[in-house]
């Protein structure tokens, strides 16, 4: 364990050290990754560089688009 060694050496800075590498943690996960919450998993596939479907994605990921409009467009109106 190298957190007794840490603070025998720097005592209580070894706490910014931590802070720092969270803060990194999160600042690579908000600006990195992709999001995926409110896709379908044909758009995730197609967001990570994967081919979805055998015939193409730009047809189905066109219609996926319609559809997700639409779904929009009720729940602006309810």
């Amino acid at each position: 364990m190298v957190s007794p060694d840490a603070f025998a050496g720097i005592g209580g800075y070894f706490y910014l050290i931590i802070t720092g590498f969270c803060l990194f943690s999160a600042g690579l996960a908000y600006w990195y990754y992709v999001e995926t919450a409110g896709h379908t998993l044909e758009e995730i596939a197609v967001a990570f560089g994967d081919q979805a479907f055998a015939s193409g994605n730009e047809e189905v990921m066109v219609t996926a688009d319609l559809k997700g409009s639409i779904h929009h467009e009720k729940s602006a109106h309810q």
